[in-house]
């Protein structure tokens, strides 16, 4: 079980147009490798992937990668990769800037990941009950304020 948010250790980029791609992530003192193999010249899609096999490692749990682009902010290079995890479709991203693609990729990974697994999931649903009930008015079902009528506001 992933108790905290994952991190990325190393990432290794062996043979010549990323034929494999071996990553070491981090869940607190626990180490555990992914490897993957690339085709031509995809080390950012090698790197999501090896990634994931670390990630599969830990949770035991299939994860996919959906799509991998590397995007340009303003003056920012960012990588940005999509990530199936069951019904769920996690999108994360990483500065590009002084690292490697490989290292950019799988950080952007670990990123899409640890929205889920590293318990920031329950921050973001905490977060959207603030903004759906005003704060002066009790959540329904919370037993408050029975005789006032909750007014709710619209998720645009």
């Amino acid at each position: 079980m992933v108790e905290n948010r994952l991190r990325l250790v190393s990432v290794t980029v062996a043979g010549h147009a990323a034929s494999g791609v071996s990553v070491i992530v981090a869940d607190g003192g626990n180490e555990v490798v992914g490897a993957a193999a690339g085709i031509g010249g995809a080390v950012e899609r090698t790197a999501a992937r090896a990634t994931l096999r670390a990630v599969e490692s830990l949770t035991g749990e299939p994860l996919h990668v959906v799509a991998v682009s590397a995007v340009e902010l303003g003056e920012i290079d960012v990588a940005v990769v999509s990530v199936r995890f069951g019904t769920e479709l996690m999108i994360g991203t990483a500065e590009i800037g002084i690292r490697t693609a490989a290292e950019a990729f799988s950080r952007a990974t670990l990123d899409a990941v640890n929205r889920i697994i590293g318990g920031a999931e329950d921050a973001v649903r905490q977060r959207r009950h603030q903004l759906v009930y005003r704060s002066d008015e009790p959540a329904p079902g919370s037993g408050l304020g029975q005789n006032s009528a909750n007014q709710h506001v619209r998720d645009e």
